[in-house]
């Protein structure tokens, strides 16, 4: 298949060729013809849409990159060719024609087409010029960490584990001054070396010399 309906726009030194009709059923494009002149262009560059809203970003115009161009069914294809001149009148363009191959799409609501792009500076010609996302990567459980909410982390009872005083800002300063050591009963079965802590839903567990601990109840959160 082949199409030829570009119509084309120029304001100063950049000239935009664009089908301002969808192409409709492109499946794989072949490669594109135009009359560009051998030099005088100092950036080719395309982009593409499939609703004339969101874009792909500018790549340069070369028969490898647009061949690479995936359309993954979409019916409507757009296209927007720019050509920047090396100097005033230095070359010119006027047609383009992009071979393809029809795909196997059904057509979609016919969108309202608007004049945006007659009005845009054409060294601007936005509209919303971002990458257009092709496949969209699921994210499963977002809202979890390792499969627990985060009411689970939040729950003190499952802060359990052992980690150095000083990992605690100041904490050791608290102790110091407002804390009297208790006797950890024989049974428990916590070791460690001095200055490392621990802590379950109820006690705050201190080493102040090897497996020798003391222990404080709870009351608080960090």
């Amino acid at each position: 298949m082949i199409f030829t309906n570009f119509s084309r726009l120029q304001q100063g030194e950049t000239i935009i060729l664009y089908n301002e009709f969808p192409i409709e059923n492109v499946g794989k494009i072949k490669y594109y013809n135009d009359d560009a002149d051998a030099s005088g262009f100092s950036k080719r560059e395309f982009r593409w849409s499939f609703n004339n809203e969101h874009w792909s970003g500018w790549q340069p115009l070369t028969q490898k990159n647009i061949s690479f161009i995936e359309t993954y069914e979409n019916y409507y294809f757009f296209l927007q060719i720019r050509y920047v001149l090396s100097g005033e009148n230095t070359a010119n363009v006027t047609s383009f024609t992009l071979n393809y191959i029809n795909g196997n799409a059904s057509p979609s609501t016919p969108r309202i087409l608007t004049n945006d792009i007659q009005t845009q500076d054409a060294s601007a010609i936005i509209i919303h010029d971002i990458i257009q996302s092709y496949e969209i990567t699921k994210i499963y459980d977002a809202s979890l960490l390792h499969g627990y909410s985060g009411s689970y982390y939040l729950n003190r009872s499952n802060h359990i584990g052992m980690q150095p005083i000083s990992s605690v800002s100041g904490l050791q300063g608290i102790l110091n001054n407002t804390i009297k050591l208790g006797n950890v009963p024989t049974s428990t079965s916590y070791v460690g070396t001095t200055g490392s802590i621990s802590f379950d839903s109820s006690y705050l567990y201190i080493c102040v010399s090897t497996n020798t601990w003391g222990r404080v109840s709870l009351d608080f959160t960090f």
